[in-house]
């Protein structure tokens, strides 16, 4: 299973900043732990905040809580935790589309853990959270709103768009589309394209849902 985990850390006033040093260094240690074990398949740093996004594929949820639990640094996390599943329409895409799904890679063995240490460029997260039962279309956002991103983008400097839904269609994330560039230079080029005023008025034919842009590091 391959769940979506977004963890702020928030440290209380009687953590110093020798403990805070400990226990960092010991959350460090582990995590590369799990990364090397193919539990951790990614994770990202959230830029001005002590925190990150992650991606973790295990067996079950009660395994994922009692990894995330262990955690030294749990008793300060706020965290919000998502199962995520591929969607029929990705994996009919044709070859030249650009979207490469990342669960298909993670449960294949595509994506390594060395390919998402190297990687470079800077990416932006795109998340459509609302309420139960909001409308978001699946088919129209991966054959027509990711094709427009992408023809729109691509030639200022993105990369690729990898996009993963819900396993469960009652949740409150609908979707998130990861979106890689070349340089942070790159993304904002694209924001602030004009082919990008189409695109963000495309957004209401797929969903009611306003979508969050993050900035993301890496590790």
């Amino acid at each position: 299973m391959i769940f979506l985990l977004n963890i702020v850390v928030r440290f209380d006033a009687t953590v110093d900043q020798d403990r805070r040093l400990d226990l960092l260094t010991k959350e460090h240690a582990i995590a590369k732990e799990h990364m090397a074990a193919g539990r951790l398949r990614h994770i990202w740093r959230t830029p001005a905040q002590q925190g990150n996004w992650s991606i973790w594929e295990v067996d079950h949820p009660t395994e994922l809580h009692d990894i995330v639990s262990s955690l030294p640094l749990y008793p300060w996390m706020t965290l919000s935790v998502h199962a995520l599943a591929d969607h029929p329409v990705s994996e009919g895409s044709p070859p030249d589309h650009g979207v490469e799904p990342v669960l298909e890679g993670f449960a294949q063995g595509q994506v390594s853990r060395e390919d998402a240490e190297g990687s470079s460029g800077t990416h932006m997260l795109v998340s459509y959270a609302g309420r139960l039962g909001d409308r978001f279309d699946r088919e129209y956002y991966m054959t027509r709103h990711i094709p427009m991103v992408e023809e729109a983008w691509m030639p200022l400097g993105l990369q690729s768009t990898d996009v993963l839904f819900s396993a469960n269609g009652d949740q409150e994330i609908a979707a998130v589309c990861l979106c890689k560039f070349k340089t942070e230079g790159a993304m904002h080029a694209a924001l602030s394209a004009p082919e990008t005023v189409a695109i963000m008025s495309d957004i209401e034919r797929f969903t009611d849902i306003a979508p969050t842009r993050r900035i993301l590091a890496g590790p």
